[in-house]
């Protein structure tokens, strides 16, 4: 979705500007497991906070449902698209002036009037690009599930990131995971794993029809 608003000349700015978004958040999701509250309120500059050109999540004990404070380093390919959406593409959905159109501050995620995303926005976001096996539309907080179960799949001797990757108070969440010290380490490391993950995908064959 991100390439394809890249190189897309048949939407316009502010479609193309909308499809890099969603495919934005889907990415961010994958990477950054967080509770839907949280997403929909990221700031620029005040959750989103650059140092040493590298991006990171830094979101207070009191903001989270568990008071557990996040604190997390964005992957590099993530940083990249987080970093082009608001050198360009937010700053043409904040030009946009919708019926409902209320002004936006430092909000990362902008809506097609040029408002604020609401947590209700964000999730038709996922649930119009994304359906399950069993023809459901996905929500926000399945990413969460498919994380862990991604990991125990894929990399069953990295399972002990899944407690801090998801931020849970207690990291009692079932007898195949285990503690691993620092949120920031687990971050790192599932963005490893969903990297490789990717890397080794083989393109599928086109029809010769």
């Amino acid at each position: 979705m991100i390439a394809h608003s890249e190189s897309n000349t048949g939407l316009s700015q502010l479609g193309r500007a909308a499809l890099y978004r969603d495919g934005l958040l889907l990415l961010f999701l994958a990477y950054n497991l967080l509770r839907l509250r949280n997403l929909s309120s990221l700031r620029i500059g005040r959750h989103l906070i650059t140092k040493d050109q590298k991006l990171l999540l830094d979101i207070s004990a009191a903001e989270t449902k568990t008071r557990q404070p996040i604190k997390q380093e964005l992957s590099q390919r993530l940083s990249f698209s987080v970093r082009r959406y608001i050198d360009y593409y937010r700053p043409i959905l904040l030009q946009a002036r919708g019926r409902s159109h209320t002004f936006a501050q430092d909000e990362l995620w902008i809506s097609r009037d040029g408002s604020p995303c609401s947590p209700q926005t964000l999730r038709n976001i996922v649930k119009k690009h994304l359906v399950g096996p069993n023809g459901k539309p996905v929500s926000p907080h399945l990413f969460r599930t498919m994380a862990a179960t991604t990991i125990s799949i894929e990399a069953p001797s990295d399972v002990d990131v899944v407690p801090a990757i998801l931020g849970h108070r207690s990291y009692r969440t079932g007898e195949q995971y285990y503690n691993l010290a620092g949120s920031l380490d687990a971050s790192r490391a599932f963005g490893a794993v969903l990297d490789s993950i990717r890397k080794n995908l083989k393109p599928e064959k086109q029809d010769a029809t």
